[in-house]
């Protein structure tokens, strides 16, 4: 599992074992190694759903 993350608090933390990546430079990245991403609804009020 890979995690990504905009917000500058979480990204380079771990929590519960899983790495919180950069939500906007390891994007590209994290979606070509996925078979499936789940994105949150928080995609959808804060304007990033445009991304998938």
């Amino acid at each position: 599992m890979r995690v990504l993350d905009l917000d500058p608090d979480n990204r380079g933390k771990t929590k519960y074992g899983v790495l919180i990546e950069d939500g906007e430079k390891d994007l590209d990245e994290v979606i070509n190694w996925a078979e499936v991403l789940l994105v949150t609804g928080s995609t959808v009020v804060n304007g990033t759903i445009v991304n998938f």
